[in-house]
């Protein structure tokens, strides 16, 4: 008995759809133009997508609720193209690839791609991503000055509201006895690719800045962002804090307080968020190093506070820490609570 194939893409969309997603539907959308629009039909999510974009390495991850899929480059002069046997059709362009099932893994994929610019190709990738499913979870990492280009940041901004995450630069954690010790990579990211970000990313793209800009580095406009993560704000001000848009803005608690957040500046934004003058803010972490005496005078001097609750607490050190947290009020009646705790001062609307 002869066998014949089956006739997959001449199914309705109904069966089709319940077929596509007992399977690793991105290997079926690489096979054809037809394919393609069949697989876009379904809508199909993501369940995260992991893109790197740096110095050394630029990587896609594409993982769907069963199935994960890993994208990476290479590129050797005396690399033969035959080792690459594949050709997929990605946005007019030929990818000369290895294609490869993970061991032990059904339907898991490794995508080797032979490619000079990763760069570019990169960008081809996410593109065809975004034109085939519904990418959910995006995590980006961007690092190296000439990665960050007007180019890039559109493709990145190219995407549904509230899906992604980008981060400029990493920490690097190192040992340091029994403790680990985190530091942000020295400027790997230009001041001028910085301002590029912070001036055009979408503003519903969280923002983590892992880097540590030039010592010169300032930024004269309102940050945009909703949710901005920094490693280190020493180049952030005060002025950069009030005139912000950011609704979660939080300062890694691993490094010192940044110069700027004294008690007199906490209590004029606590002043202003009390009259209305902080309208987007929603909840702030930052790295405090303030004494009982200090907290009880001068952070709620001119302000009235309620629910107070003070307990003494050991440290990681074992060293007695005086917690504090309360509650005030503001004058369109607005709750939000304080606290500090293990030196972390936490601002939350409620």
């Amino acid at each position: 008995m002869n066998s014949s194939p089956f006739p997959l893409l001449r199914l309705p969309l109904v069966p089709f759809g319940k077929i596509i997603r007992l399977i690793n539907p991105l290997p079926l959308a690489l096979c054809s133009t037809r394919c393609q629009n069949a697989v876009r039909a379904l809508n199909l999510e993501t369940k995260d997508v992991f893109i790197r974009r740096s110095v050394n390495e630029c990587t896609v991850d594409i993982n769907f609720e069963c199935f994960n899929n890993s994208w990476s480059f290479s590129w050797n002069e005396e690399e033969d193209d035959e080792e690459f046997p594949d050709r997929y059709v990605l946005g007019g362009h030929v990818f000369k690839t290895l294609t490869e099932s993970e061991e032990y893994a059904d339907g898991n994929m490794d995508f080797v791609t032979l490619w000079e610019d990763h760069l570019l190709a990169v960008n081809i990738l996410e593109t065809f991503l975004k034109s085939i499913f519904h990418c959910e979870n995006i995590s980006q990492e961007l690092d190296g000055t000439e990665n960050i280009t007007e180019d890039v940041i559109n493709i990145i901004n190219s995407t549904h509201l509230g899906s992604t995450k980008l981060e400029l630069g990493w920490l690097k954690v190192e040992r340091n006895g029994v403790h680990r010790v985190f530091e942000p990579i020295q400027p790997s990211v230009g001041d001028d690719a910085l301002k590029l970000v912070l001036s055009t990313l979408q503003e519903d793209i969280d923002l983590k800045i892992s880097i540590c800009p030039g010592e010169e580095f300032q930024y004269n406009e309102p940050i945009r962002q909703k949710t901005l993560h920094m490693a280190t704000a020493n180049w952030f001000t005060f002025k950069n804090l009030i005139y912000s848009k950011c609704e979660n803005f939080t300062v890694n608690t691993r490094f010192r307080s940044p110069s700027w957040f004294t008690l007199k500046n906490a209590n004029r934004y606590l002043k202003r968020w009390y009259i209305g003058a902080q309208p987007y803010i929603r909840k702030i972490l930052i790295k405090c190093e303030w004494n009982k005496r200090q907290i009880n005078q001068k952070l709620f001097d001119g302000i009235d506070v309620f629910d107070i609750v003070e307990t003494t607490e050991q440290d990681d050190n074992d060293v007695d820490a005086y917690q504090f947290e309360c509650k005030i009020q503001a004058e369109n009646g607005s709750t939000a609570s304080v606290s500090i705790k293990q030196q972390e001062f936490t601002f939350q609307v409620l």
